[in-house]
């Protein structure tokens, strides 16, 4: 398994009130399964075709889109991906065909898994306990919301945005569940539900990842963070 945190995301206000916007984009490499997490804004087509290029990767190559939930700027670019299989908070299809929801709409329970990738790179609508991806629930910030959460018994190559490599072996990629590091003052504001959004906060932190990538920033270590509670 190899992530590479292919953009950092950003929100910041502007002088007018408005928010300049766009969201992290996260790739994993499971076996021969390209799993792409959040696709960024609609406008942001271009950027992310050439990061996938310079890696001499095509947009047909990725086999699973992963949007942590239905805001804009994180789905704006499924397009892209039409013969890969989506997967948008609770929603698991591929075209027009949509798997049996396995989880309802209402249901807000937190770490249900949706869908796994196993170490050989197939794809299930199940919990595998010894996948090294599970798509789970933690709503919250939307209700629909999701995190990939990636683990492997060997350490594995996570590589920042900026080209820094770590051997890791517990990631979480979270979507907008953390903004970013250093969010505590402010991500309530944005959230649906703030009190179920900090217990899937509390989940997370509880499984100990190695490092948690945020909806609108670089990925940082939770254990030295500033905003964890």
């Amino acid at each position: 398994m190899r992530v590479v945190q292919l953009r950092v995301g950003r929100a910041r206000e502007l002088a007018s009130g408005s928010w300049d916007c766009d969201c992290s984009v996260t790739l994993v490499q499971v076996g021969s399964t390209n799993v792409l997490v959040d696709t960024g804004g609609a406008w942001a087509a271009a950027e992310l075709t050439q990061s996938l290029v310079s890696r001499n990767m095509t947009l047909d190559d990725i086999a699973l889109v992963v949007c942590s939930h239905g805001h804009s700027d994180h789905v704006g670019c499924l397009a892209l991906f039409p013969e890969a299989t989506h997967i948008v908070g609770r929603d698991i299809n591929r075209r027009h065909e949509y798997a049996a929801a396995s989880v309802l709409a209402r249901d807000q329970t937190i770490g249900r898994c949706l869908a796994t990738v196993a170490a050989d790179g197939k794809i299930a609508h199940r919990e595998l306990p010894t996948a090294p991806l599970r798509v789970v629930t933690t709503p919250g910030h939307t209700g629909a919301c999701v995190s990939v959460l990636l683990e492997a018994s060997s350490a594995f190559a996570f590589e920042h945005a900026d080209g820094r490599i770590e051997e890791l072996r517990r990631v979480a990629i979270v979507g907008d569940l953390w903004e970013c590091d250093g969010d505590e003052s402010w991500w309530r504001d944005l959230s649906e539900m703030p009190t179920l959004h900090e217990s899937s906060r509390a989940f997370v932190l509880a499984w100990h990842p190695d490092a948690v990538v945020p909806g609108h920033g670089p990925a940082f270590s939770p254990h030295l963070a500033p905003c964890n509670e």
